[in-house]
């Protein structure tokens, strides 16, 4: 019997061996936990159904990521029951475009929470309104606020109390909500059916400067050695 020559039976080994390999790990994840920013997106994901019409008819929410790329914007669509977008919004990674969305419920009624802390050259504009959607998807607003402030304090010191109950009254309706969607410092995030992601509002911007917070300081404490930093 011939001898089968030796680099011969280790190309037979190595191409078995390929052929037993599990598929890749990517084609394996549910198509709602793909990385959105890889080649194996999909252009829909949907992330939950909910009643945002008040209606006793859960609608389907998803965020669709089809423009990314070309366009650095993704877009949250509601649809009814036969599958007609009766609301969408744009959320662009582009700081001019930052948006986020969150879904509130309360006491089994579900509504669209859109949040937006926008900071420009040291002016902050937050604002936040709660609503829910009419039939035709037209936006009925159940609750509405806003602040207006220079966050370095310089020309018009930081009115603490009334940001702190600003944040507060942020803070409480995100307890209650899942983030559907965000673009937020450029960062695309969206819950999945199977991560929910809850956030909370903390005024990043206070740590960007070299100040000594203690570990039990409270908001309050931490805008006022804020101010302090920008008056001594």
């Amino acid at each position: 019997m011939r001898r089968v020559p030796s680099f011969i039976l280790a190309l037979l080994f190595c191409v078995s061996i390929a052929g037993c390999q599990k598929p890749n790990a990517s084609a394996e994840v549910p198509p709602d936990l793909v990385d959105i920013t890889s080649g194996a997106k999909e252009e829909e994901i949907i992330i939950t159904y909910s009643d945002l019409t008040h209606d006793g008819n859960e609608e389907k929410v998803m965020i669709d990521v089809s423009q990314l790329k070309e366009k650095q914007t993704v877009i949250l669509k509601v649809l009814d029951e036969k599958d007609n977008i009766i609301w969408e919004e744009s959320a662009g990674t582009a700081h001019a475009g930052w948006n986020s969305i969150y879904l509130y419920t309360l006491n089994g009624e579900d509504y669209l929470l859109r949040y937006n802390p926008y900071i420009v050259q040291g002016i902050a504009d937050y604002k936040y309104e709660l609503f829910y959607l009419d039939e035709n998807g037209s936006e009925k607003h159940k609750d509405f606020n806003s602040l207006h402030f220079d966050i370095t304090g310089c020309e018009h010191p930081l009115d603490v109390e009334k940001i702190v109950s600003f944040v507060d009254e942020v803070n409480e309706y995100l307890s209650k909500s899942i983030l559907l969607l965000s673009t937020q410092d450029s960062e695309l995030v969206h819950s999945t059916s199977k991560d929910r992601i809850v956030k909370t509002e903390e005024l990043s911007w206070l740590n960007d400067y070299d100040i000594e917070y203690d570990d039990h300081d409270s908001l309050k404490d931490k805008l006022e050695k804020y101010q302090e930093h920008f008056t001594d």
